[in-house]
Parts: structure tokens; sequence; C-alpha cells
């Protein structure tokens, strides 16, 4: 820091404070700039590992029901009783979502921003936690439709054959 007399000329003082501001100044811009950098970087991370939100797991529970649904259809119950077990499963997943949305109603006051950020990390791990499930639950629900389908086929669809004199025919 310069010193400065009442004696000093105003022209001299401003570019003394200017010349000792310019070092301190430029520390400052770097440090912004690379806060501003990880802060960026950081909502980007948040995002990545945390790429779904309540609305996503909405969305994919109304797609397995409708799965479920086509699959257990009177003219067509692919699943037979194994189909219950999934839509048991479906339910719990469903009332799982229900809570967490419930929950994000209950988000805490933004001024207390430690209580917001933990209550905003653990929304983000339910959510993450639910959806993971979720897809468990769809994988092994497409798994079965594949194999019952795979059986079917094999047990009870005649096998096309080719005669010379009329076409194709089944044996």
């Amino acid at each position: 820091m310069p010193v400065l007399t009442p004696e000093t000329p105003v022209s001299q003082t401003v570019q003394e404070v200017s010349a000792s501001n310019g070092d301190n100044s430029s520390i400052l811009t770097y440090i912004l700039v690379i806060g501003a950098i990880l802060f960026a970087t950081g909502a980007g991370a948040i995002k990545w590992l945390y790429p779904n939100s309540i609305e996503d797991v909405e969305r994919e529970i109304k797609c397995v029901d409708e799965l479920i649904e086509e699959n257990m259809g009177l003219e067509r119950n692919i699943l037979g009783d194994s189909g219950w077990g999934f839509r048991e499963r479906l339910i719990q997943q469903d009332e799982e979502a229900r809570r967490t949305r419930n929950k994000k109603n209950a988000e805490p006051d933004r001024k207390e921003i430690v209580e917001w950020i933990i209550f905003r990390w653990r929304q983000m791990e339910d959510v993450k936690a639910n959806y993971l499930s979720l897809m468990n639950l769809k994988e092994e629900l497409m798994t079965a439709i594949d194999e019952r389908k795979r059986g079917l086929h094999t047990r009870h669809a005649p096998i096309p054959t080719m005669a010379v004199d009329d076409g194709f025919r089944v044996d």
C-alpha cells in the first residue's frame, strides 16, 4: 500500500492507488474466473450424476404399467401369474415416487442454505434410487415377456415348410 501525504498531488495518488490495486484486482479476477468455472463444472457434474427428475420416474411408471397391461390382457396373457408380481412391485415403485413427490413439497426455505442443499441432495438420491430400481423392474419384465414369447412360439407355432407342388403348407 502506498504511503500518501497531504502534499502528494492527486494525479500521483491515483496512479499509485491504481497501480497497487492492479495486482490485487488481477488476483481477484483470477479467483472469480476459476470460481465460475468450478461452479459451472460442478453444476454439470451434478446433472450428469443425477440426470433424472421425479417426472421422469412417473413417466417410466406409466410406461411399465402399460407394458404390464398389454401383456396381461385377456386376449394375450403372456405374463400369466407372474404378471401380478410385477404389478405389486410397480405399485411399490409408484408409492415410493409419491413419497418423493410429497417430500418435495416440504422443501426448506432457501435462506437456510445448508439445510436446503442437504434436502436437495437427498431428494436427488431418492429419485435416482427410485429410477434405478424401476429400470431393473422394467428389464426383468422385458426379459420375462421375451422368454414367454419364445416359449410360446416354439411350443405352439406351426412351422411353415415348402412343398414343390402347392407352395407353402403348414405341417
